[in-house]
């Protein structure tokens, strides 16, 4: 029995030795390894998760609210509007359904999913996992529960925002506020489509700070000059808003790249200028070199 399981430990000991050469292990690598062929896979869109929240959302955003003018924002006022008012809003038009169906739903109650400042996301999109495409809410509150900050994002409005709905756009906020805000246009292109353009506005005394991301394409070709853009800011070219109030009297120089409109890519405009443009033309693009055509300066 014994001589047995000696034989076989030793046959075992020289099939791994074997197969431990270099040149079975050579051999092996050798090999053209054909990899399977992969199988077409087709994608079903995932319906967009909020749709039937879409026409409520529209109704909210085109209501005054009793003159609830920027920076009060569907009936919340900074320093105000407390928590427990918020959440009663929030639930009644069932935009809590973002907590209930976030991680936090079975160990956090809606105020404290509040009090994290955890965004309330609403997708009316198809394909709702994409986040470049849906409207997100999130707020910040003092020691006392009050209001202190409200930051709200588009992305990609035009896909699914109506008209009537929409006054958060460069010109229309331009329109509805009446001081002069600071212009800010970020020199650098995007890192991802050239074509992608960074505007800030910033109005310093209401309390607000507008950011965009515009998608000029349409109007710009790729290799156009710079002093040759045509800023075309209307909805249909927006990728996303970042719209912030808050006290922006605490707000942080902006980097070296962002510019003022008259040191923007040499427009020569200034702020003033580049504002009333876009009141006087909300559907128009400003043409630089036009621009500078009409001021007799040479582009």
């Amino acid at each position: 029995m014994k001589l047995t399981i000696l034989a076989t430990l030793s046959a075992f000991w020289l099939i791994l030795a074997f197969l431990s050469q270099p040149g079975f292990s050579q051999a092996q690598s050798d090999k053209t390894l054909t990899p399977a062929p992969i199988a077409n896979i087709t994608t079903t869109p995932i319906p967009a998760r909020d749709l039937d929240l879409l026409g409520k959302f529209e109704t909210i955003s085109s209501t005054d609210y009793e003159n609830c003018q920027l920076p009060c924002w569907w009936g919340f006022e900074k320093g105000e509007t407390t928590l427990t008012e918020i959440l009663t809003f929030i639930q009644e038009n069932e935009y809590d359904r973002s907590w209930k169906q976030s991680i936090y739903a079975n160990s956090l109650s809606p105020q404290e999913f509040l009090r994290l400042s955890e965004p309330i996301v609403l997708s009316f999109e198809e394909n709702y996992f994409d986040l470049s495409s849906n409207f997100s809410m999130y707020f910040s509150f003092d020691d006392e529960d009050r209001l202190n900050t409200i930051s709200v994002r588009y992305g990609n409005p035009d896909r699914w925002l109506s008209a009537e709905a929409e006054y958060v756009s460069l010109p229309k906020l331009l329109v509805q506020i009446e001081e002069i805000p600071e212009i800010y246009i970020a020199e650098n292109r995007s890192t991802f489509r050239i074509s992608d353009y960074n505007l800030t506005a910033l109005f310093r005394r209401t309390g607000i700070e507008a950011r965009y991301m515009f998608d000029l394409s349409q109007d710009n070709p790729i290799n156009v000059p710079l002093e040759a853009l045509r800023l075309c800011l209307d909805i249909t070219r927006t990728e996303t808003i970042q719209l912030s109030i808050y006290n922006t009297s605490d707000r942080e120089p902006f980097p070296d790249f962002y510019k003022t409109p008259e040191n923007a890519y040499g427009i020569g405009i200034s702020t003033e200028e580049f504002v009333q443009f876009f009141r006087d033309h909300p559907n128009e693009c400003l043409d630089i070199a036009a621009y500078k055509e009409s001021e007799g300066v040479t582009p």
